[in-house]
C-alpha cells in the first residue's frame, strides 16, 4: 500500500510526477553500533587535509583497491584514515607514513573534519558524506554503488573510477578533487539540500 524510499528526493533522479503511494522519508543516518571510539594518531596541529577511506562492511573483494588508494595517497600532502569495516583483515592493507589503517571508527566524527571521502559508493556512506558536505571519489563494486556514483558525478560532488584503476589514475583524481574547489562547493550545496529536506 505504501513504498517508503529511505533516501533524499534531491539526491535521487525523480520524474516530475510519482505515484501517491511512494514517499521519500530521508536517509537513515544512524552510526553503526560496532564502530570503536576513534583516537587520532596525528598531531593536533597537523594542518594537512584529512581524507577518509571507507569501503563496504561486507566482502566485495576490495582489499587490492584499498591498497592502491593508500599507495596513491602516500605521495600527497594529506592525512588519511582507512577503515577496514570488518570485511578486510588488517594484514591485507599496508599503511603508508601518512595513513592510519583501523578496523573501524565513527564515520560522522571523521567526516566533520574530512576534506574528501573515498568510498565504494554504498548509500549509507554517500549520504553521511554529503550531509557533512564532503566531496567523494567513488569506486563502485556493485549493488547500488554504480547508481550512487552516477548521482554524485552528475551533480559535480565528486568523481568515479573503476575498481581496477591504477595508482597513477587514483592519485590524479584525488589531487584533482582536493585542488579544485568546485567539488566541495557542489557537495556542500547538495548536502545542505539533503539536510533541509
Amino acid at each position: 500500500e505504501r513504498i517508503l524510499l529511505a533516501t533524499a528526493r534531491v539526491f535521487d533522479f525523480v520524474p516530475e510526477e510519482i505515484p501517491e503511494f511512494i514517499a521519500y522519508v530521508g536517509p537513515q543516518l544512524d552510526d553503526n553500533v560496532w564502530s570503536k571510539p576513534w583516537t587520532s594518531p596525528f598531531a593536533e596541529d597537523d594542518a594537512r587535509p584529512l581524507v577518509l577511506v571507507g569501503f563496504s562492511t561486507t566482502f566485495q573483494n576490495h582489499a587490492a583497491v584499498m591498497q592502491r588508494v593508500v599507495d596513491a595517497l602516500s605521495e600527497l600532502p594529506v592525512r588519511a584514515v582507512v577503515t577496514l569495516g570488518g570485511s578486510i583483515r588488517p594484514d591485507e592493507v599496508k599503511a603508508a607514513a601518512n595513513t592510519a589503517v583501523v578496523h573501524s571508527a565513527p564515520h560522522p566524527g571523521l567526516m566533520r573534519e574530512a576534506r574528501l571521502v573515498v568510498t565504494h559508493g554504498g548509500h549509507g556512506t554517500v549520504m553521511k558524506a554529503l550531509v557533512h558536505e564532503c566531496p567523494m571519489l567513488v569506486i563502485p563494486h556493485g549493488r547500488d554503488q554504480v547508481d550512487n556514483a552516477a548521482r554524485i558525478t552528475h551533480r559535480g560532488a565528486g568523481l568515479s573510477l573503476a575498481p581496477d584503476a591504477d595508482v597513477a589514475t587514483l592519485r590524479a583524481s584525488l589531487r584533482h578533487l582536493l585542488d579544485e574547489p568546485v567539488f566541495a562547493a557542489n557537495a556542500a550545496r547538495l548536502g545542505r539540500s539533503i539536510r533541509e529536506e
